[in-house]
């Protein structure tokens, strides 16, 4: 306890300087493939004080269990009327429900052919009163890999109310759309068309995974309307693409940075002669980052086995192949998985077929539910996370305090992104010259604004690259055992980038599977 208690003082510190720094010295310093655009002064949007006591959930049935939010399937309590039918698969059901987002309905905010009337003069915090900002979101909230998805909800769900509980977007109510993809890529591609095309939402956040983007992200662009990729750690999502994705931002620590900050950081305290990298089969994306995870060992002089193909199922199959896998006994593992049941189950075949070495894993190892399914086995299981619950900053322990009294329950990493993505584009759409008139031209204007965003979010300080990549500290985390984490070290955007750097970039395999890791 008292290790980890110096470790978040030591990231206090470490926050505090990079912040300084952030704000006062120029972005030249940084290696140029992460050179951010000119920010504006950081701002918080909900200092503690400013935390609206109408956060106060409605009375509901609470589930007791201490158990982490990703467990608990959740959806918005009013379906849209063309979205996919609630749940009827779910990993741990439960009775907990998050704000109500309101039903997608096609906007008025935005007519396609009339001129809006004129708005009266009024103070600038106000001169958007009456008007209503439309956000569309698709998310996986239904099916084998809802966990992720059901945590942004709630994070969108409390983000949103917090925003217009605090005066809102310049008076404007901002109102988030929900439509749930399944995991299904071809699904995700029909939702972000409906959202932009009928919906006629402002800007949209997701999907939640990246092969599900990777089909619906050139549709958005195509039609010149800002996605916010709030989870989506693959390649080819911003920056180098296989399309323009020119409309497209990342607020996710993409794994080209976070598994060589992973892997680095474990050399760093225990160096490693060979490594075995384990990516469950049919999924391009855990394919995709075990071939950065054989890369970051390799520039580090490691002899690596792998990406080494196991079956996610059936898991008599996926023990088998595990245990063959460590047959060479490696001083490392990493794995990588589109569900938080796979890697889970890959953690515990590890421990029961003898391996005591440090296991390591991508984006997916991140969520509670991860952490929960593996159990006593995963204690010390380690990643590189884009967000730490314990994270002493106002900002993050603001958004902690009001999520634990809207759901309680704890929020992971899925809702904290979720919460900064909503946040991010309020900041951008506050400055932002809409006309609540010509969609196009608003949208186009979020686009801009968005670029020159720099905000204290509960991820850290939060900014975009040149190639609209996320700019935010990196916390290396390892799971406790019992459904948590506890901090490793915080590095910084700078030392990330640094570390990254040395790594060759892997771009993303194409495919079309059902379902993806974030």
């Amino acid at each position: 306890m008292r290790s980890t208690t110096r470790v978040i003082a030591a990231a206090a510190a470490l926050l505090a300087a990079s912040s300084l720094a952030a704000c006062g010295s120029s972005s030249s310093s940084l290696p140029s493939t992460t050179t951010a655009a000119a920010p504006t002064t950081p701002t918080t949007l909900f200092p503690p004080s400013t935390v609206p006591a109408s956060t106060t959930p409605v009375t509901r049935p609470v589930n007791s269990s201490t158990r982490p939010p990703s467990t608990r399937p959740i959806v918005p309590t009013t379906q849209p009327a063309t979205t996919m039918a609630p749940p009827t698969q779910r990993s741990a059901p439960s009775t907990t429900h998050p704000p109500a987002i309101p039903p997608t309905a096609p906007s008025t905010t935005h007519p396609a052919t009339t001129i809006a009337p004129t708005v009266p003069t009024t103070a600038p915090a106000e001169k958007w009163k009456g008007r209503t900002i439309l956000i569309g979101a698709v998310l996986t909230v239904t099916g084998p890999t809802a966990a992720y998805g059901i945590d942004q909800a709630r994070g969108l769900a409390l983000a949103a109310k917090l925003i217009n509980a605090t005066g809102g977007i310049n008076g404007a109510k901002i109102r988030v759309a929900v439509k749930d993809d399944g995991g299904s890529p071809v699904t995700a591609e029909a939702m972000m068309r409906m959202l932009i095309t009928k919906n006629k939402v402002l800007a949209v956040v997701g999907p939640t995974f990246s092969n599900a983007a990777s089909m619906a992200d050139p549709v958005a662009d195509q039609l010149k309307t800002l996605v916010l990729a709030i989870s989506n750690t693959g390649p080819g999502i911003v920056g180098s693409c296989a399309y323009p994705c020119s409309w497209v931002f990342r607020a996710s620590l993409g794994e080209q940075t976070a598994i060589p900050v992973n892997v680095a950081s474990s050399l760093s305290r225990s160096p490693a002669l060979s490594a075995a990298v384990l990516s469950t089969s049919a999924d391009p994306f855990a394919q995709t980052s075990g071939m950065i995870a054989a890369a970051a060992f390799r520039s580090s002089g490691v002899s690596v086995d792998g990406p080494i193909a196991i079956p996610a199922a059936p898991l008599a199959a996926l023990r088998s192949a595990v245990k063959a896998a460590i047959a060479s006994k490696p001083d490392r593992v990493f794995l990588t998985s589109s569900s938080y049941l796979a890697d889970a189950s890959m953690i515990k075949a590890l421990r029961s077929a003898g391996y005591k070495g440090q296991i390591l894993g991508g984006n997916a190892f991140n969520s509670a539910a991860t952490s929960l399914a593996a159990s006593s086995a995963g204690k010390g299981a380690q990643s590189a996370a884009a967000w730490f619950r314990r994270s002493p900053t106002p900002a993050n322990r603001s958004f902690v305090a009001a999520y634990v009294k809207e759901y309680k329950a704890q929020p992971d990493q899925f809702a904290a992104q979720a919460f900064s993505g909503l946040e991010l584009l309020a900041q951008a759409a506050r400055p932002a010259p809409l006309s609540f008139s010509f969609l196009a031209q608003d949208r186009a204007a979020m686009k801009s604004s968005l670029t020159t965003v720099s905000l204290v979010t509960p991820l850290g300080l939060f900014s975009f690259t040149k190639d609209h990549d996320v700019l935010q500290p990196v916390w290396v985390v390892a799971m406790d055992g019992k459904g948590g984490f506890t901090l490793v070290k915080l590095v910084t955007p700078a030392k990330a980038a640094a570390i990254a750097k040395r790594v060759p970039v892997v771009k993303q395999l194409s495919g079309s599977t059902t379902t993806s890791a974030p």
